[in-house]
């Protein structure tokens, strides 16, 4: 149920691609306390600019069923951070993150939602 759809302003092999898109996944799995089986994450890179420049940022936008709160949202923020920088070196002042929270009905699977 929890999604995490990153951006980056750079290119990614195939082996970063899968480092993130693991990562991302047992980040939400850890932080919203469910299966990995039960969590998305997107990758994808464009042309970004932030501050005045080009290059080197990434903007997440994690979306979740239920709620979540600042605490734990700083904790997701500080761990995708880390795991950018680590894989794709951008600096973590380069990074931005949305935290959006839905309630039953406004999320759904399949042929239903929850």
């Amino acid at each position: 149920m929890p999604f995490a759809g990153i951006q980056v302003s750079k290119a990614y092999s195939a082996e970063a691609k899968a480092k993130i898109l693991a990562g991302a996944q047992k980040i939400l799995s850890e932080q919203f306390g469910k299966p990995v089986g039960y969590c998305m994450a997107s990758l994808s890179s464009m042309d970004m600019a932030f501050g005045g420049r080009e290059g080197d940022c990434a903007f997440i936008d994690v979306r979740v069923l239920g709620p979540t709160n600042a605490t734990k949202n700083t904790a997701i923020v500080t761990a995708f951070s880390a795991l950018l920088g680590e894989t794709l070196s951008v600096p973590k002042e380069r990074v931005y993150a949305t935290f959006g929270s839905y309630a039953s009905g406004f999320w759904g699977h399949g042929d239903y939602t929850f």
